[in-house]
């Protein structure tokens, strides 16, 4: 978390150096036997550095280390500690540390690094797994978290003050969805490691939940905004300071308000485990220096990480990382990319969505909590953008080593904070630019009232309450049981009879489901049960254009209702009796909305009772179950399948014997008549008994040593493959070798990394006949001992010559090898300079090297 240095300053030289359970004299001092112990290994020698910039790191000390090990491996380490680990500890560092061990930062990383990401990663297969976690320590003295450091693999952060680009959010929102869905997956498999971390671990608890020295941190959370308030006014922002006035006595609640919603609600803010201070400098990312192009991302700093939900992550991430501009025009495709990312990865897992979890229902409900942005942001950007101020004592505290416990005033010290990060909010013209922004976007989305009075500014023309709307009811945007959508239509205004309904956003969207009416605005939904319509008649009156602002309507005609108008259930209140209301369409679609509302009407999907819902297979739970079944019904079709298979096995040396006796038999008789041509059938016949099978393949079980198991089998190769060999034309590639080894052996197969063991033994092999040769362009194949390089080259020559040029496809066809051993013929023969090449859009093709010939004279 980076800091303004007055603030950090003003914090860290007034906290407490007594009177705690740490003893600075007792601290490990970083020598090379910790270093050892911290990578895990030996070591040669170490060199240590500033690990950050002076000022920027709030939690403890940065040490960045390079290491080399015994084995010369280097190794680049970013070492945090909450106290200096070279050197002796000063009254600054020591307040400092007892005010970072009150907000259980190092405990809280830890359990990232040590629990909860390496059962990701074991459960679910999670990929973040950059930076490498070395060790770690949190005993309350010796504190620590040694990470692999990414900045020399070309990983930097980027620009605060310019805020986050396209490319540098999608990336993010990419892996954060990653990291949201992989531990929701884990959670609903409920498992125990989870559950267990989720109850008792650091990661349970927020950090701004945490009390300092007793003090609830409400107090500086709050006191920072007063700041911003009071900033706004100095700066001649009145309006801005007037709306921004309540966050400086709710922000702090607004902020644990969303936390503690976690769970609640159904699934609408579901749980998982969120990285809690996403932010700028908390993402490293490796691309190109303007940051257009993306390769790859990391995130550090997970001191806030905890199980929270995912509207918590994503504000704190959009209003502390981009700009006021980008949120105006890229917020909702941003929201849009994350939900894609979510939902395919958990398709992936083989868990289900959240029940109602959609994009638009992430985007509403991301709007309905755009209070916990906001308050956020008017704390993070003096943290985050103030500029550095000379140090000054804290008015009414005089310096000094460190005071006494008597002297102590945490409240007071908070409080001076809180004008350290105002002064160097003033100081900075970039801070000053995005608070006047933030206000400006609050205002606009009239986000100066209480969550709980969001539908406050929706009123009626007139000034007109009209008695039908009190029929519609607060929608959460999850479908009912058994409710289904039938159509969307953007666009759509809302009438309460003939008067429009005013809202920020002129129009809506309006749904229907199989047992509603839905009309959601970035502020609102609202749901009206068909149950509820009498009957639906089309308006379609007078000259109609987008400059009108007149739009043919849907006339809905509804039940009086019997019930008196509640503020509690429904979003709008009415007194007279008008009994329809309208919806109109400003950029078409009504006929086609109208069609499908009167088919609905017709069906009464509502009043059929919902299908009671089987038990779901979920999470890693349910891919357990289904690989239980699959590994019963493999079982099953095995059993079956080969029932016959120790009989087939007994049988299958005397067949391999009878082929090759069969073999022979065709040898002999080939041999004892030269004159008759063996005819192409019983040649084929003979080849297809040469290649029937092994007698008693070489098994890994049979040797102890596998340079020893790898010797035998390059023996089997010689003897299974010799003859195949020579009839290739000397070569064999191999992949071909790989199949037809297999293919003898028959269920003993072996694997491409055995064969390529066998073959490195060929050359100790005894009595080999086959070697492992690779060409200068690295291509790998097995030779016989008998081929003859110069016998090939002037095989080659001569087709050439013959030819006048051939390509590699042309000469392999006529030779009878594969292509790229008859390209590598046609390359030794050009090594040789007996041949040269011509590289054309046509391919690759030889030509006799005329140089060579006399008589050639030079023009």
């Amino acid at each position: 978390t980076v800091v303004s240095k007055t603030a950090y300053n003003i914090v860290r030289q007034n906290l407490p150096t007594s009177n705690f359970n740490m003893d600075p004299s007792q601290k490990r001092t970083l020598d090379k036997e910790y270093v050892s112990e911290i990578v895990g290994q030996p070591i040669n020698s170490y060199f240590l550095s500033e690990g950050s910039k002076k000022g920027d790191n709030v939690i403890g000390k940065m040490l960045s280390v390079e290491v080399e090990t015994e084995n010369e491996e280097k190794l680049h380490l970013a070492i945090k500690s909450l106290l200096p680990l070279v050197g002796d500890c000063d009254a600054a560092s020591i307040g400092q540390a007892h005010f970072v061990t009150q907000l259980q930062v190092f405990p809280t990383e830890l359990a990232y690094y040590t629990t909860a990401r390496p059962l990701l990663q074991k459960v679910t297969g999670l990929k973040l797994d950059k930076p490498k976690f070395y060790s770690g320590c949190s005993d309350g003295l010796n504190d620590y978290i040694a990470l692999e450091d990414l900045r020399n693999q070309g990983y930097k952060m980027a620009d605060k003050k310019k805020g986050l680009n396209l490319p540098q959010v999608f990336s993010t929102l990419k892996n954060v969805a990653q990291l949201h869905a992989h531990a929701y997956a884990v959670i609903e498999s409920n498992n125990e490691t989870m559950n267990e971390a989720m109850s008792t671990s650091p990661l349970s608890g927020h950090t701004w939940g945490r009390s300092i020295f007793g003090l609830d941190q409400s107090l500086f959370f709050n006191s920072i905004i007063q700041k911003m308030v009071e900033l706004l006014k100095e700066i001649g922002e009145e309006e801005s300071a007037k709306k921004t006035e309540r966050f400086a006595d709710e922000g702090h609640k607004i902020l644990l308000d969303l936390w503690r919603k976690t769970g609640q609600n159904g699934t609408k803010y579901f749980r998982t485990l969120i990285h809690g201070d996403l932010w700028i400098n908390n993402l490293l990312f490796k691309g190109n220096s303007d940051g257009e192009s993306v390769e790859d991302i990391a995130f550090i700093d997970f001191q806030q990480c905890r199980f929270g939900n995912i509207y918590e992550e994503l504000h704190y991430f959009f209003f502390t990382s981009t700009t006021a501009d980008f949120r105006k025009t890229h917020l909702r495709t941003c929201l849009q990319t994350y939900f894609q990312n979510f939902e395919s990865i958990l398709q992936g897992l083989n868990t289900e969505m959240p029940r109602g979890f959609t994009v638009d229902e992430l985007i509403a409900t991301f709007y309905e909590n755009v209070e916990y942005g906001f308050a956020y942001d008017l704390v993070g950007i003096p943290f985050q953008l103030g500029e550095p101020i000379h140090d000054s004592p804290t008015p009414g505290n005089q310096q000094s080593d460190g005071p006494s416990d008597q002297q102590l005033d945490v409240e007071g010290i908070l409080k001076g904070a809180a004008e350290g990060l105002k002064q160097g909010a003033k100081n900075s013209p970039i801070a000053i630019q995005r608070l006047k922004e933030l206000t400006k976007e609050m205002i606009k989305l009239n986000c100066n009232f209480p969550c709980h009075t969001t539908f406050k500014f929706l009123t009626v023309n007139k000034e007109k309450s009209l008695f039908t709307m009190d029929q519609w009811d607060y929608a959460s945007g999850l479908l009912l049981p058994g409710e289904n959508v039938i159509g969307v239509q953007a666009n759509v205004r809302l009438y309460n009879g003939d008067d429009k309904i005013q809202a920020k956003n002129d129009t809506g969207r309006a749904t229907l489901t199989t047992h509603r009416f839905l009309w959601e605005t970035t502020a609102l939904k609202a749901s009206f049960s068909l149950a509820k319509v009498q009957r639906l008649d089309k308006e379609s009156k007078g000259f109609t254009s987008v400059f009108s602002g007149k739009c043919p309507k849907i006339v809905i005609h509804v039940v009086a209702s019997q019930k008196p108008p509640s503020a509690a259930t429904s979003p709008f209140i009415n007194d007279t009796h008008a009994t329809f209301f309208k919806l109109g369409f400003t950029q078409g679609g009504l006929d086609e909305f109208l069609t499908k509302v009167a088919d609905t009407l017709r069906q009464k999907v509502w009043e059929k009772k919902a299908p009671v819902e089987q038990k779901r297979r979920m999470g890693i739970l349910g891919i357990e179950r289904d690989i239980k079944d699959e590994f019963k019904k493999t079982d099953q079709k095995i059993s079956e399948a080969f029932h016959d298979l120790k009989s087939l096995m007994e049988m299958a040396k005397p067949m391999v014997q009878l082929a090759k006796n069969i073999s022979n038999r065709a040898a002999k008789q080939a041999a004892s008549n030269p004159e008759d041509e063996e005819d192409a059938e019983a040649l084929q016949f003979r080849k297809q008994l040469l290649s029937l099978g092994i007698e008693e393949p070489v098994t890994k079980k049979s040797y102890s040593k596998k340079d020893e198991y790898h010797l035998h089998l390059a023996m089997e190769i010689c003897s299974a493959l010799d003859k195949l060999v020579l009839e290739a034309g000397g070569m064999m590639t191999l992949v071909e070798a790989y199949c037809r080894i297999n293919r003898a052996r028959g269920v003993h197969v072996i694997s491409p990394h055995d064969l390529m063991g066998a073959c490195q033994m060929l050359k100790k092999a005894p009595n080999a006949t086959l070697t492992l040769r690779e060409f200068d362009t690295k291509v790998k194949i097995l030779q016989h001992i008998s081929f003859d390089d110069d016998l090939q080259i002037a095989q080659a020559l001569s087709l050439v010559e013959e030819r006048g040029s051939v390509t590699p496809d042309e000469y392999a066809i006529a030779v009878g090898v594969p292509i790229f051993i008859g390209k590598q013929s046609l390359i030794m023969a050009e090594g040789q300079e007996k041949l040269c090449r011509d590289e054309s859009v046509e391919g690759l093709r030889f030509y006799p090297n005329l140089f060579l010939n006399e008589g050639i004279e030079a023009s």
